[in-house]
């Protein structure tokens, strides 16, 4: 996004976004306040052409930090899907929890294994993936390989929530998906994906024991850390 010293938006897309140019030649001499407009814009590809408008029209002023933050925002409403988790899904997580043990990596130690069991089953029915458990990976899609991480929460997850990953240990698949759960496990979210290599090295590094900069939250194991939405809103099976 066009600001100074601060990086621009990624929304996961290749190429120009002639749609959000669009977007931005039709509405920009019109009074809509830049929340009327961000509710009118429906999806990540129209949304990218119109935060990074200074690319095709580069005389206009640049988004105020306020701006930015409302930006960031409708990114994150975009891309966040809710599921509501059936019975099924939860017995399925139970049975695989019970038969596969602790899950690899935890940061929850174990406490979160039926939660981290229930995301693997969100995501792949979510995005159409075949689970296979790995050392390295949960599912795959086509050709990629995605682990999934999930968060278990007592409220549904913000834009400026964290994902995160230990540091301890670098999986080799190619992506990431990062999910969040509710504790009693009746809602699940898929709050977004990122390509593995890629995320080590665009995510703030904690050493274990470090005050999280954001909020009172202290690190108790080295961790990576991405601001949700910053994440991408799809997998780009190429990659």
């Amino acid at each position: 996004m066009d600001k100074p010293s601060v990086q621009r938006l990624s929304f996961g897309q290749t190429g120009h976004t002639p749609k959000g140019v669009s977007y931005v030649q039709k509405r920009r001499m019109t009074k809509m306040t830049i929340e009327e407009k961000l509710q009118k814009i429906t999806d990540l590809v129209e949304l990218e052409g119109f935060a990074n408008r200074r690319r095709y029209f580069p005389t206009v002023r640049p988004w105020r930090p306020d701006e930015i933050i409302l930006i960031q925002k409708r990114k994150f409403e975009l891309q966040c899907v809710e599921h509501v988790v059936t019975g099924q899904m939860r017995r399925q997580a139970d049975a695989e929890a019970r038969r596969m043990g602790k899950l690899k990596n935890s940061i929850l130690g174990g406490a979160g294994n039926q939660a981290g069991f229930l995301a693997e089953i969100i995501v792949a029915g979510h995005i159409g993936a075949t689970i296979k458990h790995s050392y390295d990976f949960d599912m795959v899609l086509g050709n990629v390989q995605i682990d999934v991480k999930s968060v278990l929460s007592n409220n549904p997850p913000r834009w400026d929530f964290n994902a995160y990953i230990n540091g301890y240990y670098k999986q080799k698949c190619d992506w990431y998906a990062f999910t969040y759960v509710s504790y009693d496990l009746s809602r699940a979210w898929s709050v977004g994906y990122y390509p593995s290599k890629q995320f080590f090295d665009d995510a703030k590094f904690y050493a274990a024991g470090t005050p999280d900069e954001n909020s009172p939250h202290v690190w108790k194991q080295d961790a990576y850390v991405m601001p949700l939405w910053r994440l991408k809103g799809k997998i780009d099976e190429q990659k």
